[in-house]
């Protein structure tokens, strides 16, 4: 009782999960004194950075777009007369961070880029005991990470050390981990890598993306509450990751949700269905598997008959059966061109037959 423990909070606030610490931190008996968001042009850097296109700073060039326009027409004077007048109709799309911050009356800031010197300078001189990150679009450097007096905790979904990096529960169910969950870590320079501070994991074996991410959403506040425990507790055990357990994934691409029949076993195709939009082509068509399972063995696969992987080799009461380069992907449902079809109608519409073979 009596300890207050001064957090400013980096929220990425236009990510699920960046906002799902917003109110548990709020709630918390941390003094929340300062909640930063990213400004629209570091999100917009941060995905052309996930898909390793070229970006320019807006520094440095004239965005024509009718924002802009307004603001070189009118004075700012006559701006905030305005938005003084007009009704904010960002609460009618859901909560979202500034109404909270407002109804909390916590600060909130909008920056384009928290390693700017000036930025930090102003930071060091506010004080802070801890920074708290979660789903933040930008890695924070060694001059950032040094101003808290106790340190900077990242909240990351995941069960550290496995998949470190971009999108890991994506990638924790298309690489077939059998456990997920999540982490709060100290920072470092080193993404991902440093001290582990609480963690809840789960079995994900049976889970989809959505399911999986629904479990994320639901786990973390009380993985904020534990690191609250950590804190108030005075509690300075910390555990080292283990590198050698580690994996490190990037954002992925179409290719990789792409099966690949010559190289894809029945398990690896089903864990791309559960991870999403898994997808390969027949006759042109772009065809995503939305629903399937795994069979080990076939009625018609009997007497060492060889079959290329690929092809369709039965049809059952729920599913069309293809051969895989190890076992059987039953699909039961697909989705073309936005269109949900079950394993009959496309069958019917596209003429699947048995011999057929996937592209």
């Amino acid at each position: 009782r009596g300890i207050k423990m001064k957090v400013i909070f980096f929220c990425g606030d236009k990510s699920r999960y960046g906002m799902a610490h917003l109110k548990p931190l709020l709630e918390s008996r941390f003094t929340v004194s300062k909640v930063i968001i990213p400004a629209q042009e570091r999100w917009r850097i941060f995905q052309r950075q996930l898909l390793g296109e070229r970006y320019y700073s807006e520094k440095n060039a004239v965005r024509w777009n009718l924002k802009s326009l307004i603001k070189a027409i009118f004075p700012q004077k006559i701006l905030n007369i305005i938005r003084s007048i007009v009704p904010n109709n960002n609460g009618l799309k859901g909560e979202n961070a500034k109404n909270i911050c407002r109804q909390s009356n916590v600060p909130m800031e909008v920056v384009f880029d928290v390693n700017d010197d000036k930025f930090c300078n102003d930071l060091k001189k506010e004080g802070c005991d801890l920074i708290i990150s979660a789903a933040y679009p930008q890695i924070f450097k060694e001059n950032l990470l040094n101003i808290p007096s106790k340190g900077a905790v990242n909240f990351h979904p995941s069960a550290l050390p496995r998949c470190r990096g971009a999108h890991p529960h994506y990638w924790a169910l298309a690489t077939g981990e059998q456990y997920g969950g999540i982490t709060a870590h100290f920072m470092t320079e080193r993404l991902d890598a440093g001290n582990i501070i609480a963690q809840i994991t789960f079995d994900i074996s049976s889970y989809s993306y959505t399911e999986y991410y629904d479990r994320i959403i639901e786990e973390t506040p009380k993985l904020v509450n534990k690191v609250e425990d950590y804190f108030f507790n005075n509690e300075t055990k910390s555990i080292p990751q283990n590198s050698e357990d580690s994996t490190f994934f990037r954002e992925d691409r179409e290719i990789h949700h792409r099966i690949f029949w010559n190289l894809h076993d029945s398990k690896k195709i089903y864990n791309l269905v559960r991870a999403g939009n898994a997808f390969f082509f027949l006759r042109g068509h772009k065809i995503i598997i939305s629903k399937a399972y795994i069979s080990s063995s076939n009625r018609n696969i009997t007497n060492n008959v060889i079959v290329e992987s690929g092809t369709v080799v039965d049809f059952l009461q729920d599913s069309v059966v293809i051969q895989t380069l190890s076992g059987f992907i039953n699909i039961q449902e697909v989705n073309i061109n936005g269109k949900k079809l079950s394993w009959r109608r496309w069958s019917d519409e596209y003429k699947i037959r048995i011999g057929l073979k996937m592209e």
